[in-house]
């Protein structure tokens, strides 16, 4: 199993699926990392250096500013990375949108009637984000299911 997660190929850091310790050894896109110090479960680990003040991108996006010169294998998190929204006040999202079109045949909805007579559907799969800046991963989710599942019994899987 691997022990870590690089969730977008921009991603300059990784996170680690186990506890790291000084010396374990992880391979990420053929380069071979050392944990320079105890890495927590679920927290960053630096996989190219990253220079005090240039941003640390997490799901091809940028999550802060290293406060410092953080070297590959070293743990990122609150002792060496800052927001980089500084002192605004009120954030504004604002993700430019793609249109998608399908090449399927128009489908029917199959629905049912619940016994408090509302009406109910079966059969989807979504992939729903907390927050706008991991939508990419969100797609990149249903794309590796498309490829990797049978969508048998699915009416659709969707980001």
């Amino acid at each position: 199993m691997k022990r870590h997660l690089r969730i977008h190929p921009k991603d300059n850091v990784a996170i680690a699926l186990e506890p790291l310790e000084p010396g374990d050894r992880i391979e990420i896109d053929g380069t071979e990392l050392t944990a320079a110090e105890p890495i927590p479960q679920a927290h960053k680990m630096a996989v190219a250096a990253i220079a005090a003040g240039e941003a640390v991108v997490k799901y091809g996006m940028p999550i802060g500013n290293a406060t410092e010169d953080i070297a590959p294998g070293q743990h990122v998190h609150v002792h060496n990375l800052k927001t980089g929204l500084g002192e605004i006040l009120e954030y504004g999202y604002s993700p430019a949108f793609e249109s998608f079109h399908t090449s399927l045949p128009e489908r029917k909805v199959h629905v049912y009637e619940r016994s408090n007579k509302e009406v109910g559907i079966r059969n989807e799969l979504w992939v729903v984000p907390t927050v706008g800046c991991v939508n990419g991963v969100a797609q990149r989710i249903i794309d590796r299911f498309r490829k990797e599942v049978d969508p048998v019994g699915i009416d659709g899987v969707f980001a």
